[in-house]
């Protein structure tokens, strides 16, 4: 007697669960969280690279996450503390050179300690993409404030 074959029919594949879209990126939370993060990291690794163009970064994510009030807020953050720190910079390159001019002997003792203000700011930018990519609103004094204030709502449509 031949032996009956059982064969089952091919089950369809199950399908992918739909992309939540609150990042703006299409990528949900975990995307909402690494573009906050981007915010803090394209803005310090930009103004390293291009200086004065740092800016750039948080406008970047501010762009690509604009239906995430975490990715505005991050972005508007960044973008408010780099432009700080860059007219801070150009305001403590004019003094420095002035004192290099004057006397090397306190230009000497600036540059060191420069360096380490350098490392301070970076090491803060690294904090806050962390507790950004944590999904955390970490206000930095006074332009926290502003930045929640300006990120209730999208600049752009």
């Amino acid at each position: 007697m031949p032996e009956e074959q059982m064969t089952e029919a091919p089950k369809p594949a199950a399908a992918p669960a739909p992309a939540a879209t609150a990042g703006g990126a299409g990528g949900g939370v975990e995307n909402e969280k690494a573009l906050a993060a981007g915010a803090y990291l394209l803005g310090i690794v930009i103004s390293f690279i291009l200086g004065p163009l740092g800016f750039l970064g948080p406008i970047i994510t501010y762009v690509v996450g604009k239906n995430s009030k975490l990715v505005r807020f991050h972005s508007v953050q960044s973008l408010l503390l780099t432009i700080v720190l860059a007219i801070l910079s150009v305001i403590v390159g004019i003094v420095f050179v002035a004192m290099l001019a004057a006397t090397l002997g306190m230009a000497v003792i600036m540059a060191p300690l420069l360096m380490i203000l350098g490392l301070a700011v970076f090491v803060y930018y690294l904090y806050l993409a962390y507790k950004a990519y944590k999904g955390e609103f970490v206000e930095v004094p006074v332009l926290g404030k502003f930045a929640m204030q300006y990120s209730q709502k999208s600049f752009i449509d």
